[in-house]
């Protein structure tokens, strides 16, 4: 009588399985702070390598392992998603299209940006919703005053004040308004120079330009910005030409 091997249960291996809610909520974080995965749990050695035979063998059968060990768990089927995405951004799987969507509805329910994103993710919101702006971010345009008001901010000659920060973080990047002389208003940001810098370094905005009246650099950065971010002074929130809705 011959022997045959018999084909394993499943082919993605238990300890994947069992960590994807944990993978998930790592996964979830590191994608709000944009900071890398540092837990070692789920390092290359731990976790992607474990998954590697299975992808090779049969990526199907991997994704559908993955999309039924994840059931309805929001935080499981997102790190379903990024487990395949790790090595497939762009898999068109039906079971990993049904995870990715889960984890963008889970993006857009939690309030996050666009600024948020991978390419694949607009690419997949875009196909199914047709746009970012209105859908995805909730962009309407607003009003501005009508006439330039009355600014509570005084700036002595030399003077300058942070008036929005991007984000929470000493690394996000800041805008600041200036009075370099008596005449003259304009507007300057403090970036990251480079991907490897650990300070901020002031960049000048030449797109802004200068104007004589405070209130006339005001409206400039809040047409250039757009959209308010994570802190906005209140003499420069008028000006915004768009808001975040919902």
């Amino acid at each position: 009588m011959a022997w045959f091997a018999r084909r394993p249960k499943t082919l993605v291996p238990s300890e994947v399985l069992n960590q994807l809610n944990s993978f998930g909520n790592a996964s979830w974080d590191s994608k709000v702070n944009t900071q890398p995965i540092t837990d070692p749990r789920f390092d290359w050695s731990n976790f992607f390598s474990k998954f590697l035979p299975a992808y090779q063998a049969d990526l199907t059968q991997a994704i559908a392992e993955l999309h039924a060990a994840a059931g309805a768990d929001p935080l499981a089927r997102y790190g379903g998603y990024r487990v395949v995405a790790e090595f497939d951004g762009t898999c068109k799987d039906p079971l990993y299209l049904d995870m990715m969507d889960a984890a963008l509805q889970m993006m857009y329910d939690r309030g996050l940006s666009s600024a948020y994103m991978t390419g694949y993710e607009r690419d997949r919101w875009v196909e199914t919703h047709g746009d970012i702006r209105t859908s995805f971010d909730r962009i309407v345009e607003v009003a501005t005053p009508a006439i330039d008001a009355v600014s509570g901010i005084e700036l002595e000659p030399g003077q300058s004040l942070m008036v929005t920060m991007q984000g929470p973080g000493p690394l996000d990047n800041q805008f600041w308004i200036e009075r370099p002389d008596e005449t003259t208003y304009g507007a300057f940001s403090m970036r990251l120079w480079d991907s490897d810098a650990v300070t901020l370094t002031r960049c000048e905005e030449r797109e802004i330009g200068t104007f004589d009246t405070l209130e006339g650099v005001l409206r400039r950065l809040g047409e250039y910005l757009r959209t308010p971010s994570y802190w906005v002074h209140p003499e420069l929130d008028p000006y915004f030409t768009e808001r975040r809705m919902g």
